[in-house]
């Protein structure tokens, strides 16, 4: 495999953004996941979510409200 020069992680980022933009615009989201929760970091969740199982791409978020105890 060679790797040219002006190839970088960024331009390879943002190739593949948009070809997975363009893929989530045409796919007709038939397959939907049940309710699952969203991690956006390992061990932090956020809302819960519906997800296209042939796309990825979240279809629909439950409100989602942070509480934070004081001492």
């Amino acid at each position: 495999m060679i790797i040219r020069k002006e190839k970088t992680i960024d331009t390879i980022r943002a190739k593949h953004a948009k070809e997975i933009r363009i893929f989530q615009s045409n796919c007709r989201h038939e397959d939907v996941s049940d309710w699952m929760p969203f991690m956006w970091a390992p061990g932090h969740y956020g809302p819960e979510v519906k997800v296209c199982n042939v796309c990825g791409k979240t279809i629909e978020q439950k409100e989602y409200n942070v509480i934070m105890e004081e001492d």
